[in-house]
């Protein structure tokens, strides 16, 4: 196959573009909705509904997306603790760049208000203006521990559904 598929892949496209290149295969998938933790104000999801869904159909058994919030979940706390030290040091440049490895990660498993957090953190980073910054990496903080239960409710759901399917 020689193509190309923009992160984040959706099923869809994902599904087209396999069939344009093998147009016999038909891509089966039974995705399965996330549950997600309502820890917000109503019209507020800590973490899209449709991202978590999008990636579980990548793998119907769930695995990819336990794995990817495994990964998020672990790395998370020390991006926040790097945050604080570059802050602390007053390094902008540091701080743009922690930033921008979160906003990336946050993208891409739908924690969309973390990913707003840190392109302003970013901003203020290469601004060197670090006046607000420290408002700012309390809130990323704040919404992480929002996301973080929401990815952990998810998790267990996979788990749940993994053990039923294999019972």
């Amino acid at each position: 196959m020689d193509d190309y598929l923009a992160k984040p892949v959706k099923q869809k496209d994902l599904g087209d573009t396999i069939a344009k290149w093998i147009p016999s295969q038909s891509i089966p998938h039974e995705p399965k909705a996330p549950v997600l933790l309502d820890t917000r104000e109503p019209g507020h999801e800590c973490v899209d509904a449709v991202v978590l869904t999008e990636l579980r159909e990548l793998d119907a058994s769930g695995s990819l997306l336990s794995t990817l919030i495994t990964h998020f979940l672990e790395n998370v706390p020390t991006r926040l603790a790097a945050l604080q030290d570059a802050l602390q040091q007053g390094d902008g440049p540091a701080l743009a760049r922690v930033a921008h490895e979160l906003t990336g990660v946050s993208g891409n498993l739908g924690a969309q208000h973390m990913r707003h957090l840190s392109v302003d953190l970013q901003a203020l980073g290469k601004a060197k203006d670090l006046t607000k910054a420290g408002a700012l990496l309390a809130q990323l903080v704040s919404e992480f521990e929002l996301v973080r239960q929401s990815l952990k409710a998810e998790q267990a759901t996979i788990a749940q559904d993994t053990l039923a399917e294999n019972t």
